[in-house]
């Protein structure tokens, strides 16, 4: 209750930030009164570009990052909440997926969904993800349903670094949830030769195999390349699932002159996989239902296909010594194929015992999802002189276009009911799925997505202390979605359009009060078009809202390590509500929900050779207004969005004679969360452990234990039922991994 009534009091008004803003309009003005006396001959312009790699550091602690505002700036220089999963963290904890390391991630909640992950940051999903800073949708496919999604992950061995911002990130995201932005910044070509290899075997039959090569293509070094090779299989405690993949990456870097590079590349990603589709039913009042751990209940005919090429170019330019101009593009095919079927609970949502243990199989299902997205930015920045002070200056303007086709073809299967525990998996064949005599549904689904923005900001120093960045985004977001019943091709085609427009304003103070550490407060605008029509069949209006954000960030031990603190607000308003119609107006657009919370984190080094990631959220939601008769104001707006989230790791390299020794653990730790339906996880604590042995300066062994004291535990969900849609955290597992560097 404390923890509330002073983030009420910080955020409830807004008082305290339209101050500030206040404030730095008084200084602006006097500046600008000022401005008589300045040669404007003789401001100049520094096109600073600071590295973002995290590669050989071998530290958890990034020197800077672009995704909130598109300038190169420190974590401290930012003026909202980041996090950086860097190489060496990834190394150290065995990461291999973006789930997996978002899981590592202050503040972020990793729920199981269709077969897929999705992020959830301060309540509200994360629904887009950048690679160098272009984006596309991380899971919707046609009309927001996950099965109709072309789009598939790459693999996290072609990333340096992960970076993430929570919190709306107005800037840089034209249209999104208000949660957050993870930017996955590639591997680029090394100017010195490099190879490395990376092979490992774990629990439930996982092999992973990993090449990477980098280095010059000429002696003068003016082209340089890189090549990452993976094939992994990888099973799960559960029988049958599993998935194949294999990904392989090129990237090249061209000096075409020493103000001009010419970076290009490519990846190309085939996966077969057998997913987990509805999870297990429970018991009788929330409890286990008594099944054993591996139990699976989808047909031995269930699969998902996916296949991905992506062709990216990048051109950056010195106009002189004082501009840069760069100019990126990206076009991604993607194709995914599905076919499942189970027995479950997911309709009705009953409990299973062994005095009812049956379970229907209702129909099923086959995908067919075609999807491209193409994207282009052009940016263009550098740093002014005024007022003898330096400033930065960026603009930027980008396109993106995805389109997604899927075909569904689903078959009814009446009256099987098949007992749980006695379940197999080939009691009913797969549906000749070209046989149209024997499908209920065909459909044929169309959506395609534009976004056009430009944003253009300043960061302005009113001294060496005081910092503002301030500036906004035009965008211009167009979806345009149909529906066809191919099985009766004489029924009207459902067809709709909608077209926003809208500006996002962003500021950020910021005030370096000590050398090492720094007082920000930031405000960001929140905008996602909502997609719906209302009774009138005019489009709803877009969900809009405000983000506040106070914080502190200080460097330690020589900048090694880097701290955060930080209170926010976020209201999210306009939402799509069951419609009200009255004599006045007829609307569906009232819906209201606020989310506050505090945020720490530390990460870096604590002395040479002890690294310390760790992070700690208190986050609260809830309605502001009744939407429904299930959302009443004041209840929580994302139960399954626990109220307290501990992220922790560490690693150490011991001293004197056992210098080959690192040792490393940490801990994922979560309070209590439920899911839409009600359906309860009791709060845990996940314990992960590494060892890791340098046999030789090129070669290292790693032991890696996760969930040492095997916690049995569900994964959150936000529609897990006591029917369906309940996935069981991984028990204790192992990986035994070999690292060669040359």
């Amino acid at each position: 209750m404390a923890t509330r009534s002073a983030l009420s009091f910080a955020f409830g008004s807004q008082s305290v930030f339209r101050l500030s803003l206040l404030s730095v309009a008084i200084l602006a003005s006097h500046s600008a009164l000022a401005a008589e006396d300045v040669d404007f001959d003789a401001v100049t312009v520094t096109a600073t570009s600071i590295s973002t790699t995290t590669e050989n550091t071998d530290s958890y602690k990034s020197s800077s990052m672009s995704t909130t505002t598109g300038l190169e700036l420190t974590p401290r220089e930012t003026p909202q909440s980041v996090s950086n999963v860097t190489m060496k963290q990834i190394s150290d904890q065995g990461i291999q997926s973006m789930d997996e390391a978002m899981k590592n991630t202050t503040g972020i909640t990793v729920i199981h969904n269709a077969g897929r992950f999705r992020y959830l940051s301060r309540g509200f999903y994360i629904d887009n993800i950048q690679e160098d800073g272009i984006s596309y949708s991380l899971n919707d496919g046609a009309n927001g349903n996950s099965y109709r999604n072309a789009n598939s992950q790459s693999d996290i061995a072609i990333y340096d670094h992960i970076e993430v911002v929570r919190g709306p990130t107005g800037l840089t995201q034209s249209s999104s949830q208000p949660g957050g932005t993870i930017n996955a910044v590639r591997k680029r070509p090394t100017s010195e030769f490099q190879a490395s290899a990376e092979a490992e075997v774990g629990s439930w039959d996982h092999y992973r195999a990993v090449g990477d090569i980098s280095g010059p293509l000429n002696e003068a070094k003016t082209l340089r390349g890189r090549v990452v090779g993976v094939l992994q299989k990888k099973n799960s405690f559960k029988d049958d699932v599993g998935n194949k993949s294999g990904t392989f990456y090129a990237v090249f870097a061209a000096d075409l002159a020493p103000e001009t590079t010419l970076t290009f590349g490519g990846l190309h990603q085939q996966g077969t996989e057998v997913p987990d589709f509805y999870g297990v039913p429970m018991g009788p009042n929330g409890a286990d239902a008594g099944l054993p751990d591996s139990a699976f209940f989808g047909m031995d005919w269930t699969k998902w296909k996916t296949k991905k090429t992506n062709v990216f170019a990048e051109l950056e330019h010195y106009l002189n010594d004082e501009w840069r101009i760069t100019a990126k593009t990206s076009y991604t095919k993607s194709t995914s194929e599905s076919s499942f079927g189970s027995i479950t609970n997911i309709s009705d949502g009953h409990p299973i015992s062994t005095q009812s243990p049956n379970m229907p199989l209702k129909y099923g299902q086959h995908y067919n999802n075609d999807g491209s997205i193409f994207s282009a930015t052009l940016n263009l920045n550098g740093s002014y002189t005024l007022f003898n002070q330096e400033h930065d200056f960026f603009t930027t303007l980008n396109y993106s276009r995805e389109k997604t086709d899927t075909l569904l073809k689903q078959h009814n299967f009446s009256g099987i009911s098949i007992n749980a525990w006695d379940f197999v998996g080939n009691e009913v064949s797969e549906p000749n799925w070209d046989d149209d005599s024997i499908l209920n549904t065909k459909n044929f689904y169309k959506q395609t997505r534009t976004d056009l923005g430009l944003l253009t900001g300043t960061r302005y120093n009113f001294s060496n202390s005081w910092h503002l960045i301030a500036g906004g985004r035009y965008a211009l977001y167009k979806t345009s979605y149909s529906v066809t019943n191919l099985l009766k091709p004489s029924a009207k085609q459902t067809y709709t359009e909608t077209t926003t427009t809208r500006f996002i304003p962003y500021a950020g103070l910021t005030w370096d009060f000590y050398k090492n550490s720094s007082i920000y407060i930031s405000y960001t605008s929140i905008f996602e078009p909502s997609g719906e029509k209302g009774p009138d069949h005019n489009d709803l209006k877009p969900i809009i809202g405000d983000n506040y954000e106070l914080g502190i960030k200080s460097e330690f031990f020589d900048n090694r390590l880097n701290t955060s603190l930080a209170i926010f607000n976020l209201e999210q308003k306009n939402r799509p509500m069951d419609c009200i119609i009255d004599s006045a107006e007829t609307t569906c657009s009232r819906g209201k929900v606020r989310s506050q919370g505090f945020e720490a984190e530390a990460s870096g080094s604590l002395l040479p050779g002890w690294n310390l990631f760790a992070g700690y959220t208190w986050n609260m939601s809830e309605y502001t207004v009744t939407e429904s008769a299930s959302k009443q104001s004041g209840e929580t707006y994302s139960p399954f969005t626990p109220r307290h989230i501990l992220r922790l790791y560490s690693s150490f390299n011991l001293p004197g004679a056992a210098y080959r020794w690192t040792v490393g653990g940490g801990v994922q730790a979560q309070s209590r969360a439920k899911s839409a339906s009600s359906v309860q996880q009791g709060g845990y604590a996940i314990w992960n452990a590494n060892i890791q042995y340098q046999a030789t300066n090129s070669l290292k062994f790693s032991l890696i234990a996760n969930n040492i004291f095997d916690r049995h535990y569900y994964n959150n969900t936000n529609n897990r039922t006591l029917g369906a849609n309940n996935y069981l955290g991984d028990p204790r597992n192992f990986i035994l991994k070999l690292n060669y560097q040359y």
